[in-house]
């Protein structure tokens, strides 16, 4: 922890909890293409099967790469 403070020098009043979920994120994204290739790698798939697999985790990848942001636009425009 001390480490990652001396990185990102975050002012007074600020969370850490931003930088460490978006390394969380990171790794997630990095799972989920993991598990995509653990699954290509696994059992045998037509041509077809593959390219279905492939373009839906792709797009779930996508997704998810861009849900914090979706979340910061729904924020700013509908406050809780």
């Amino acid at each position: 922890m001390e480490l990652l403070g001396l990185i990102v020098k975050p002012e007074p009043g600020i969370d850490l909890i931003e930088p460490l979920s978006i390394l969380g994120f990171v790794l997630f994204l990095n799972l989920c293409y993991t598990f995509l290739w653990l699954r290509d790698i696994g059992a045998p798939l037509s041509e077809k099967d593959r390219w279905k697999h492939f373009k839906w985790f792709t797009c779930m990848a996508i997704f998810l790469m861009f849900l914090p942001a979706i979340l910061n636009l729904l924020f700013l425009i509908i406050p809780i």
